[in-house]
């Protein structure tokens, strides 16, 4: 176990040394574990590359998609790490608005790597569609 401390010490001074001398960022991957599905994670705000950010609470999940020229704001059901049976509205966002109906699959969210925060225009355009469908 020693061996295994000293060893692993040398490693990461060696990596530290290197990262020093060329200015470099290196990073070490690790085996991951596989993460949980979306549909079983906590009550909570979710941001996706490419430009999903939603809202889940139970199974039920409001966001706004940002995937295409206009935003898109949506509602549906969380089973997994998809959102099906989904209803979309396109701006507006008014209640004459155009409402789309989707059944099955609306996106997969596999598919999309979870990021960090997003920025202020992106949590207004969420906020604008928790409001949409709070009518």
């Amino acid at each position: 176990m020693m061996n295994f401390l000293r060893w692993g010490m040398a490693i990461a001074f060696s990596m530290a040394t290197i990262d020093w001398v060329l200015g470099a960022k290196i990073s070490v991957s690790t085996p991951s574990t596989p993460s949980l599905s979306l549909e079983v994670q906590s009550t909570g705000q979710y941001y996706y590359a490419g430009y999903i950010l939603l809202r889940k609470a139970g199974h039920s999940a409001i966001g706004v998609d940002g995937r295409r020229s206009r935003l898109v704001c949506f509602r549906g059901f969380v089973e997994g790490d998809r959102i099906v049976n989904a209803t979309r509205v396109l701006p507006p966002y008014q209640p004459d608005s155009r409402w789309e109906s989707e059944t099955g699959m609306m996106v997969d969210l596999s598919r999309y790597q979870q990021v960090g925060q997003p920025d202020e225009d992106q949590l207004r355009a969420l906020q604008k569609c928790l409001d949409v469908f709070s009518r």
